[in-house]
């Protein structure tokens, strides 16, 4: 029997080169291929992108969408009424006898009843007074539909008085003391009655701090009348003492003295009486200085006697 031959590789040691594989042509190395390479952006821009957009959304475009939708399909059409008025005192200078000059006092007197006055509109107090002669949560709430401008109904007063200060804008000038007034209602003749309101409640203000102030000038002027009285009671009093115990009684002295006395009060009393008929054909009777005038006559008539 024929001995079979099989297709074996031979062996190889270590670190010796198979036979078959010196005939076999090394494979060629890849050529460099030219590749596309995508940049992908981080994903926090994408994130602050999104945010920057949302931001305009909700700050720009929502506040403009809710404005033209009040304004064309709730706002109703609104109307102002405007005045302006000042306070000047009738007394520009007073005297001030204590301190040897006069001060003009007119200019503060105007600025601090101007800054009551101005208080006085934006209070609650006022609120009340205008309330009872007029229907001012009628005029208020003549536009139901538009709801942030219209009162409401059956209001408590804070809340009144909380609409009253954005319907009515109040500025005053410290330097002019001129105080102007907004009234703001939904048809003019609404606005009108409101400011003619604010205009007479601020009137009656006016004429009851005058009256005040007139009653606490009338009666300093009476304490000071009396502590002037008594200072000069004390000095004739020394006075006579000093002229009983240095100099001795003197009869004729003391009689000529009572005489120029008398003579000048008469003198004094002539022309009171002159100012009083001539402030009588300028002033009424009921004026602070005629009656002052009167009871400087009645005083020196007094004393004459």
């Amino acid at each position: 029997m024929a001995p079979r031959s099989d297709n074996v590789a031979p062996l190889t040691h270590p670190g010796q080169t198979s036979p078959r594989n010196l005939d076999r042509p090394k494979p060629a190395a890849p050529e460099a291929e030219e590749t596309l390479e995508l940049t992908v952006p981080p994903a926090g821009l994408k994130r602050r992108h999104w945010a920057g957009v949302s931001s305009f959304l909700l700050l720009v475009v929502a506040p403009t969408l809710l404005a033209a939708v009040y304004l064309w399909g709730f706002a109703a059409d609104r109307y102002a009424s405007r005045f302006a008025f000042s306070i000047r005192s009738a007394d520009t200078a007073r005297p001030i006898e204590f301190l040897g000059n006069v001060a003009n006092l007119g200019g503060t007197v105007a600025i601090t009843e101007g800054q009551a006055l101005y208080d006085y509109i934006r209070s609650q107090e006022i609120v009340e007074e205008v309330r009872a002669r007029i229907p001012l949560e009628t005029y208020w709430n003549r536009a139901p539909r538009d709801v942030l401008f219209t009162l409401g109904r059956q209001q408590p007063i804070e809340e009144i008085v909380r609409h009253w200060n954005r319907m009515i804008d109040v500025a005053f000038d410290p330097g002019t003391g001129i105080i102007s007034v907004e009234a703001r209602a939904f048809s003019p003749e609404d606005a009108r009655a409101i400011a003619e309101a604010i205009l007479a409640a601020s009137t009656r203000l006016v004429d009851r701090m005058s009256e005040e102030a007139r009653a606490d000038a009338v009666r300093l002027a009476a304490e000071e009348l009396a502590s002037a009285e008594e200072r000069l009671r004390d000095i004739r009093a020394q006075l006579r003492r000093f002229r009983d115990i240095e100099q001795g009684v003197n009869p004729t002295e003391d009689a000529r003295a009572a005489l120029g006395l008398v003579t000048e009060l008469e003198a004094e009393l002539a022309d009171a009486r002159v100012e009083l008929s001539a402030l009588s054909a300028a002033l009424d009777q009921s004026a602070p200085r005629i009656g002052a005038l009167k009871r400087r006559i009645a005083a020196l008539e007094a004393r004459i006697a």
